[in-house]
């Protein structure tokens, strides 16, 4: 630094002279002086110690000083003018093996500690030299070694006691001042050098000092091999040095300077910080700790500032290493810069940035490229900052925490490396950059700058960004690469966090910029502010990506991505996969809470996102933000670029003016507006959802756009829409043609509206909620597989056609009602004035899942009928109302399957069975027993001869009273003839040749000579022919069928009028021609009969069923079916005479009504549930009821006739029941039993005089008379 140099040399020459001139004689031994001649040191006058221990201390006088010996047996004292003195402590062109010059007190020019040689042929040698330090001043140089030819081996410089020392100049090991005239070239090898020291040991802990060189010297000449410093103040009394501190200086060479500083101030003006002033060294490795540096510090790794200025013919060079290292007690630590002589150099610096700059290295020559050496290693542990009117060559290698590249005076790039960091603000416009928990050391960068996580052209393992408060206008996680042999790759996981007074005002990136990418992204925002954000990284486009790289291949993009928000504003729109350009993200999980959020995208602003989830909870999407208008108020699957799976959950959020938001189910519309030439055109090829919950306001209208014909929809909560869809300025025309690929689902239950000009193609499965009557009509017009409608009515202003497979499915047929709205039908064609109609919606063989299905729902008050089903061979209905309609409320013209469908107060009646075209001949009405038609004309139709034209219930025929009793053309008119339980009907001549089923309990009335179809029973059923019968006159069918339950080891007492054969009504159908031959079969249908008269033995029958007996069969439902070639008379039976002889005998009612016995017989009836056949009074037989006849003896003995557990040998004995009689005594009939019998006992007259159950010995007391008990007549006198 030689203009503070040449100061002091100006000062010196200010001083007064000695007087002592040339003149030797009036210096006492042992010293001596010398005028010095040469070096900076010139014109003044040396005093020697030739090797004695001095000290110095003030003189008697001003501006003297006294020096005094230590070491003599007499010491000697002399004094001297200080100001143009410079002791030294060796000799004048001598050697000696040690010196010692301490410094007490007073002003002295310069103090040297070794010796002085004047020429190479004169080299003054000292071993060991020492400087004390305890207090005065020196106001130039204090030199630890010797001068000009001067080699000592050892120099030190200490301080000692308590006094106050001032240093005004230079303190360096040697002084040669390039005035030895050395040929041995500049900066020659140790041992070529004039000038020399060993080893400079500098130990300070007081004073004031300005400038410190721990090696070199002063001139080319000058080498110092290592120089140690130990400057260690107090807290209380620091170190002070004024001017700076070097490794190297003035110049020189030399090995190592080491210094360690504790306790300092640096602090003055034009302060320097170095590794060299001027000159070479090898290593330097300064280490500082709790010292204090003032603003005004010029602070260099390498030469100091403008070290060449009057010096050209200098060299600077630090060949081997440098190391500056500030501990975190430090304060006011300066960023150090980037200076000349570093090339060759491993450079290390902690505590404090680094910065390159242009460097000035005199008034007229600024550096400004600076090079790491090949195989050399810059490492700055806590940033780097580059100006941008530098470069910086890397044929080494740069390890920086952080590095901060100046763009403009309002701008910067930083780059974190890999560092975690924190970012504060520092004052309104301008934001400071920490490592995380290091807060002492810090870039001050604008607001304006970007920040990335990572590296430039270099990867690293992780970043992490915590921005606490201040502003940046752009931040990403990952690095920055333009080159794809050095990407700046994150292999782990980057982490930033967006605290609550923190904005990031344009652009926030999670991964990095073109070839760059990363493991992972975490975003968390805590109230924060940001712009716009992309979570993966941002590849411009301008990479090898591709829209279809698969992930692992792609040169920028990110496996995972995770965001957090809670709070804060995004102001532009955030993104929760892709980037910008072909950047590819995988998984994407966000959860944003209470945001306010401008825009919002899966996609932002291009790229490609695999899978995403979001779920967005009580944010608010506003019109503006901070009074200022959103531009792009935008809310889409895509901004641009492409999604594999997205599911996005918006629960409780308010969206201010949802009907202006730009919304879409895949891209934006105006997506190729922006910075792209219309490719790649915007695609999702998995699934997209939106679900939308609790919303605290209207939900925007999500339109459908291009780029979604092979996606999987589901949108719930919002209504959905088909508009023609302008792509942007960069693709012509609009699109108004959409798809729905094949086997993909498109669920819809918010409804959808579709605009005019607009065609749909459905190759997949449309599933929709209608939420008013246009959603109910477009859904149809477009043919949806299902849609739901929900509670409330539908007012259509038109009818709902439906040509396609559909199911249509209301909240319930009391909550969903679709009726005529109040617009004017009056000129639609009576075709169009139904409420539903079904046209050519299936096909005449239907495949599966190629139906239409009405459930849940009321149609009401249609221009004509509720329902008209036209060519469509496969519709149900099932819990439908159709009620109040001009005309009917159910057409059928082909084939419909219903349960529970209601009809009511439909003009024309409740169903309609009308001709189909001759494709949908088959017409066919089902129904179950659930079902009811109110009208008068319940279900009616002319095509009677049809057979299966409508299908009933097999349940229950309560509801078909009515509908078979009215006149043709108003009541039911149906091939087959139903009289249900409990129900009465007569038959005329309408009814010949129809089918005819009976239920139990049903009674048919024939009132003339009829022959019908097939004619079926159930079991309990009749059948009254009450038209006289006579041989032309008759009542037949053409077959004639029983319906009964049969169970295995249970009989029934059977009896048929023609030959017959058991079926199974099961299917696939079982019959019996002929009874089974084995008794113990598992399977089969038997028939037993009386073996004889003479006893009530049973046997089974092979050969045929029999027409009175016993019939059983296996477990089931089964039909007696007659088998005869005519037709079978159905008649009354004749009533049988009592049998006189035989004494039992089998008899069967084979007529179709029930026969009542009148003649006295006695009768037997077969209890199914007790397996007996029991005494019976009630003499009234079931149509095909068989029973016993016996005796009056046998019958006045005989309680019962017991069946045994099982028939299995072909024959089984009826035994009689033992102890039963009957006798009187003095007006009381009086029972014997071994058991309780019931008891019937009836007077002559018929009248019951008594009914119940007896035990034995029971008197039951009645009038004298004859009575019969149980069939048996006792007197009673």
């Amino acid at each position: 630094m030689r203009h503070k140099l040449l100061y002091l040399l100006a000062l010196a020459l200010t001083a007064t002279s000695s007087g002592w001139g040339q003149d030797a004689s009036g210096v006492p031994a042992p010293f001596s002086t010398q005028s010095i001649e040469k070096t900076d040191l010139k014109t003044k006058t040396g005093l020697f110690a030739n090797g004695h221990a001095i000290t110095i201390e003030v003189g008697s006088s001003e501006g003297k000083i006294k020096v005094s010996t230590t070491d003599m047996d007499t010491n000697v004292s002399y004094e001297t003018d200080g100001a143009s003195t410079v002791v030294f402590g060796g000799k004048y062109n001598e050697s000696c093996e040690s010196s010692s010059v301490t410094m007490k007190s007073g002003t002295v020019y310069s103090i040297v500690g070794g010796g002085y040689g004047a020429a190479s042929n004169s080299v003054t040698k000292v071993t060991t030299a020492n400087i004390y330090l305890e207090g005065g001043t020196v106001s130039n140089f204090i030199v630890g070694g010797g001068a000009l030819w001067s080699e000592v081996t050892t120099a030190n410089i200490q301080t000692q006691g308590d006094g106050t020392f001032t240093h005004n100049g230079w303190m360096i090991p040697a002084m040669e001042s390039g005035s030895s005239g050395n040929t041995n070239g500049k900066y020659p090898e140790y041992d070529k050098a004039a000038c020399k020291v060993g080893d400079f040991n500098v130990t300070l802990n007081k004073g004031t000092y300005w400038l410190i060189a721990l090696a070199g010297g002063n001139g080319h000449f000058a080498y110092t091999k290592n120089g140690i410093a130990k400057i260690k103040g107090t807290a209380e009394n620091p170190v002070v040095i004024r001017g700076g501190l070097f490794g190297c200086g003035s110049n020189g060479r030399g090995d190592t300077a080491d210094a360690e500083v504790e306790y300092c101030t640096m602090s003055g003006k034009d302060l320097e910080l170095a590794s060299v002033n001027r000159g070479k060294l090898k290593s330097v490795k300064f280490a500082f700790k709790n010292c204090t540096f003032s603003d005004e510090i010029y602070a260099y790794l390498g030469s100091t500032y403008k070290w060449g200025d009057q010096y050209a013919s200098s060299e600077v060079g630090i060949p081997e290493s440098v190391e500056f290292t500030f501990d975190p007690s430090c304060t006011g630590v300066p960023a150090v810069g980037i200076s000349e002589g570093l090339e060759l150099a491993n450079v290390t610096l902690t505590g404090a940035t680094a910065k390159i700059a242009s460097f000035a290295r005199d008034n007229n020559t600024n550096i400004t490229s600076f090079t790491i050496g090949t195989d050399k290693t810059w490492t700055f542990n806590h940033g780097l900052e580059i100006d941008n009117n530098v470069t910086l060559t890397k044929n080494g290698t740069l390890k920086s925490a952080m590095t901060a590249e100046k763009q403009s005076d309002k701008s910067y790039i930083v780059y974190a490396n890999g560092t975690p960091i924190e970012i504060t603000a520092s004052s309104t416009d301008h934001v400071q950059i920490t490592k995380q928990g290091e807060t002492a050391v810090a870039f001050k960068v604008p607001s304006t700058s970007k920040i990335y996580g990572g590296a430039k052209e270099s990867t690293v393992a992780s970043t992490s960004i915590n921005m606490i408060s201040g502003t940046v206008r752009t931040m990403l996680g990952g690095g920055n690469s333009t080159k794809s042999d050095t990407p700046a790759d994150v292999t782990g996981k980057i982490s930033i966090q967006i605290q609550k007074d923190a904005t990031v005002s344009y652009l926030l990136v999670g991964g990095g910029y073109r070839y760059s990418k990363a493991n992972e992204v975490y975003i968390e925002i805590q109230g924060g502010t940001v712009s716009q954000l992309y979570p993966g990284g941002d590849d411009g486009g301008k990479t090898t990506n591709t829209i279809d790289t698969p992930l692992d291949q792609s040169v920028n993009g990110v496996k995972t991505v995770t965001i957090n928000m809670n709070g804060g504003v995004i102001a532009g729109g955030i993104g929760c996969g892709g980037g910008n350009g072909y950047t590819h993200t995988g998984v994407s999980t966000v959860t944003i809470q209470n945001a306010t959020i401008a825009a919002f995208y899966g996609t932002l602003s291009n790229g490609r996102a695999d899978e995403i989830t979001a779920t967005v909870t009580g944010c608010t999407f506003p019109t503006s933000i901070n009074g200022t208008a959103i531009k792009d108020r935008e809310f889409a699957t895509i901004n641009r670029g492409a999604v594999g799976t997205a599911s996005f959950k918006f629960d409780g959020c308010t969206f201010e003016e949802p009907g202006n938001m730009n919304a879409s189910l895949g891209a934006i519309m105006g997506w190729a507006d922006s910075d792209t030439n219309g490719r790649p055109e915007p695609a999702v090829d998995g699934t997209v959802s939106f679900e939308f919950i609790n919303s605290k306001s209207a939900t925007p209208l999500m339109v459908f756009s291009r780029g979604l014909h092979q996606a999987n929809i589901n949108l719930s909560g919002a209504k959905a829409s088909l508009v023609s869809f302008r792509d942007g300025t960069a693709v012509e025309g609009t699109l108004s043609e959409f798809a729905l690929g094949e086997g993909k689902t498109w669920n819809l239950d918010g409804g959808l509206s579709v605009a005019e000009g607009v065609t749909f193609t459905k190759q997949g499965t449309l599933n929709a909620t209608a939420l008013d009557a246009s959603d109910l009509l477009a859904l149809a017009s477009v043919h949806a597989d299902k849609i739901a409608l929900v509670e409330g009515t539908y007012e259509l202003p038109s009818q709902l056609t439906i040509t396609k497979p559909m199911v249509l499915n209301g909240a319930g047929m009391d909550k969903t009602v679709i009726k005529a709205g109040t617009a004017d039908w009056a000129h639609t064609y009576n075709a169009d004035l139904n409420m539903i109609s079904i046209e050519n919606a299936t096909d005449i063989t239907p495949v599966e899942g190629g139906e239409v299905v009405i459930s849940n729902l009321t149609a009401s008050n249609a221009k004509r009928n509720g329902l008209n089903v036209q060519t469509s061979m496969a519709v149900k209905l099932d819990s439908v109302t159709l009620k109040d309609n001009t005309a009917a409320g159910l057409v059928v013209h082909s084939k419909v399957d219903a349960t529970d469908i209601h009809t009511s107060g439909n003009a024309w009646g409740g169903v309609n069975i009308d001709k189909g075209t001759p494709e949908y001949s088959t017409l066919c009405f089902t129904f179950d027993a659930n079902s009811t038609f109110a009208e008068k004309a319940p279900i009616y139709t002319e095509l009677y001869d049809q057979e299966g034209i409508v299908v009933v219930p097999d349940d229950s025929w309560e509801r078909l009273v009515q509908m078979s009793a009215e006149s043709k053309g108003v009541a039911m008119w149906l091939k087959r003839l139903i009289v249900t339980a409990g129900q009465t009907l007569t038959a005329d001549a309408t009814y010949a040749n129809r089918n005819v089923y009976i239920e139990n309990t049903g009674t048919l009335n024939v009132t003339a000579p009829l022959a019908f179809a097939k004619v079926t029973m159930e079991e309990g059923a009749r059948l009254v022919p009450t038209s006289p019968a006579t041989t032309t006159d008759k009542i037949t069918a053409t077959t004639l069928q029983l319906n009964t339950p049969l169970k295995d080891s249970e009989w029934k007492a059977f009896g048929f009028p023609s030959t017959y054969k058991v079926q199974s009504t099961t299917e696939p159908a079982t019959e019996y021609t002929q009874p089974t031959a084995d008794p113990k079969a598992n399977t089969g249908a038997w028939y037993a009969t009386l073996k004889g008269t003479s006893s009530p033995e049973f046997e089974y029958k092979t050969d045929e069923f029999g027409q009175a007996g016993l019939l059983s069969a296996t477990t089931g439902e089964y039909a007696i079916v007659s088998t005869a070639a005519d037709p079978i008379e159905l008649k009354a039976a004749t009533e049988p005479d009592a049998p006189t002889t035989a004494t039992f005998t089998i008899f069967a009612n084979t007529g179709t009504d029930e026969l009542t016995l009148t003649k006295n017989q006695y009768v037997y009836k077969l209890n199914a549930a007790s397996n007996e056949f029991v005494q019976c009074t009630e003499k009234t037989l079931k149509p095909f009821e068989s029973v016993i006849f016996t005796d009056v003896s046998t019958y006045s003995t005989l309680r019962s006739l017991r069946l045994g557990d099982n028939i299995v040998t072909g024959t089984q004995e009826i035994e009689p029941v033992e102890g039963y009689y009957v006798t009187t005594d003095r007006g009381a009939i009086m029972i014997h039993t071994a058991e309780p019998v019931q008891v019937l006992i009836v007077e002559m007259s018929g009248r019951i005089a008594y009914k119940g159950i007896a035990t034995d010995g029971q008197r039951i007391m009645v009038p004298a008379g004859i009575y019969a008990v149980n069939g048996q007549l006792v007197r009673v006198k």
